[in-house]
């Protein structure tokens, strides 16, 4: 069966409801390991990792947790993030936000896109 995406949780000090897409990043930079002796074919390994999310949050007054990320973001200051399923399956440490961009459509909600990257490596469950 699926996973539903609305299933998912994100929580910051406490759980995050007002977000809608949340995209979780695990990555590997590519080192190449290349020697005459691979017959032509280029080598490569996983390098350096890293991790992160990307979401937009929902603005309603009085959010403490818009209040957190925007100053977590202009102090430098970092947070704990948790990434969940409801399978019980998560990503989870310390993160910084690199990015805080208010959106202010003339017909539409005010929102926010928020990128956090990870501190260091992360608790995978």
């Amino acid at each position: 069966m699926s996973i539903l995406g609305h299933e998912g949780t994100l929580t910051i000090g406490s759980e995050v409801t007002r977000i809608r897409d949340l995209t979780l990043s695990l990555t590997a930079s590519e080192v190449d390991i290349t020697t005459r002796a691979d017959d032509g074919w280029r080598a490569r390994r996983a390098g350096l990792r890293e991790w992160g999310a990307d979401f937009e949050l929902l603005a309603v007054s009085g959010d403490t947790v818009w209040d957190s990320l925007e100053n977590a973001f202009t102090e430098g200051s970092n947070l704990t993030a948790t990434i969940a399923d409801y399978l019980g399956h998560s990503v989870s440490g310390t993160v910084y936000v690199t990015s805080f961009t208010r959106n202010e459509p003339l017909d539409g909600a005010v929102t926010a896109n928020v990128t956090l990257v990870g501190a260091a490596k992360p608790t995978i469950a």
